[in-house]
């Protein structure tokens, strides 16, 4: 029990850095269209909602939120609904490889965190968000640092 509240202390404080900012790579995707990167932020939100969701069904037990909240996020609410082909090939060729390869291992966690819930593993949930919150704050960090300034010196 003394590991999962430590855990929870620790994803508690990560995620009040999500919590504060609302996410949005912009540096990342200056260049793109407009309407794009409106999505690819609603996409972020969405996320970071998600997300809050996911702490909350962790703490108090509700595996079936954090399977569903999970898969949801592995799914990726906007961008799969919103998106032609079209679309999507500019996004993969205007974003840089590194924020792709970390948008991939971060979906891949979604689909971890869906299983642990899935598993009702409540140690397994808290290990993987906090890998997930992880991700964000390198994300953030590479791709937003003029955004997320607070992260810079991290």
């Amino acid at each position: 029990m003394k590991l999962l509240r430590n855990h929870h202390c620790t994803a508690m404080a990560m995620m009040l850095v999500l919590i504060t900012h609302t996410a949005g790579a912009e540096n990342a995707t200056e260049n793109l269209d407009p309407r794009i990167r409106s999505l690819l932020q609603q996409e972020m939100r969405a996320i970071e909602g998600a997300m809050q969701s996911v702490l909350s069904a962790i703490v108090r037990g509700q595996h079936d939120v954090v399977e569903e909240r999970g898969q949801a996020i592995h799914d990726s609410f906007i961008l799969a609904q919103s998106l032609s082909e079209e679309d999507r090939r500019t996004l993969r060729a205007a974003l840089p490889g590194g924020f792709v390869e970390l948008d991939k291992a971060f979906h891949g966690l979604a689909a971890e965190l869906s299983e642990s819930g899935t598993q009702e593993d409540s140690a397994a949930q808290l290990d993987v968000f906090q890998q997930m919150t992880e991700s964000c704050l390198q994300c953030h960090q590479t791709y937003a640092p003029d955004r997320f300034k607070g992260l810079s010196a991290r």
